[in-house]
């Protein structure tokens, strides 16, 4: 059984973990696009990666919000997320979103900004024999909750 976590955003990861097996890091898929070349969720590359890495029992997607104070960054930064979900949805591939700190607190972590990516760094590096950054640690994390969601032990 194989099983998918993805942290949304142009910054995000995702990672897939099956039994045995040790996790596959992908850092977010983007390309360049508009007369300025701003970064864009890569759909095509997305859905490679999910293609590549089949059957997936389950993926879990960080649910997310916009912010007011970063204006039509919340478009690209929607893309992504509603992106994956259609990806998902279309492969046939079962999905749920969960908040932060809801998945956080399964593994332990607790605060806020840039505490708790430190925190999941290093519980990440203690579960799995790989070198997770900060930048894909969540990941990891979400890809070990959506197995712990499927055989029991999460919360």
């Amino acid at each position: 059984m194989r099983f998918l976590g993805i942290d949304p955003g142009l910054g995000g990861a995702a990672c897939v973990i099956g039994d045995g097996e040790i996790p596959l890091l992908y850092t977010a898929p983007v390309v360049a696009a508009g007369a300025r070349g701003k970064n864009v969720p890569d759909l095509a590359a997305m859905n490679a990666l999910l293609s590549e890495n089949q059957p997936i029992e389950l993926a879990v997607v960080e649910e997310v919000n916009g912010n007011p104070k970063f204006g039509s960054s919340n478009f690209v930064f929607g893309g992504s997320y509603y992106g994956w979900q259609a990806l998902l949805t279309a492969r046939g591939i079962p999905f749920v979103t969960v908040r932060p700190k809801r998945w956080q607190a399964a593994f332990g972590i607790t605060g806020k900004g840039k505490g708790t990516k430190a925190q999941a760094k290093a519980k990440a590096n203690a579960l799995f024999p790989i070198r997770a950054t900060e930048s894909d640690a969540d990941a990891v994390l979400l890809a070990e909750y959506a197995r712990r969601l499927r055989v029991g032990g999460a919360t």
